[in-house]
């Protein structure tokens, strides 16, 4: 009896897991972009002032947004001179631990606590890290969730250097 009980509530958990994943609504373009900062000031982004902007979601606690966060900031080092974009969105419950994390990871492009309307433009992402690439016009190019690959990498260097 345990083991039916064991199989029917694994069965209903991976169906809301797969529903929900299939039911949220990915955007097909964003609006500029207005939060809070790492430094606690209002903050605005207009997506018309880069050619391509990856806008990264992630968290203190998610270990694979730290390595992430590695890649991003080798990428945006290597082609901000070619008006690439990143914008990191933070889902910590505190502005003071987003503060910490981006000091302790020498995050250095902007840096955003997330908020409801912001969520809400972005499709309530409901897995981190999640990354989108959206172009000068805040169009949806790329939109992916997880942990990039070594394939994904390639892909994405790819992209953002055909795009210039």
């Amino acid at each position: 009896m345990v083991s039916k009980k064991f199989t029917l509530i694994l069965f209903l958990f991976a169906f809301l897991c797969i529903s929900c994943d299939v039911l949220q609504k990915s955007p097909r373009s964003v609006p500029n972009l207005k939060g809070i900062s790492v430094k606690g000031e209002d903050f605005s982004f207009e997506f018309n002032q880069c050619r391509s902007t990856i806008i990264a979601f992630g968290a203190s606690f998610c270990p694979p947004c730290k390595v992430d966060h590695e890649i991003f900031t080798q990428i945006y080092d290597s082609l901000k001179s070619d008006s690439l974009c990143v914008l990191y969105v933070n889902a910590d419950e505190d502005l003071k631990t987003m503060q910490n994390y981006v000091k302790k990871m020498g995050i250095p492009y902007p840096s955003l606590h997330w908020n409801y309307e912001l969520m809400n433009n972005l499709g309530n992402p409901n897995l981190l890290p999640t990354y989108f690439i959206a172009n000068q016009n805040g169009n949806i190019k790329i939109y992916a969730k997880g942990m990039l690959s070594k394939s994904g990498i390639t892909k994405l260097r790819q992209y953002l250097q055909g795009t210039k």
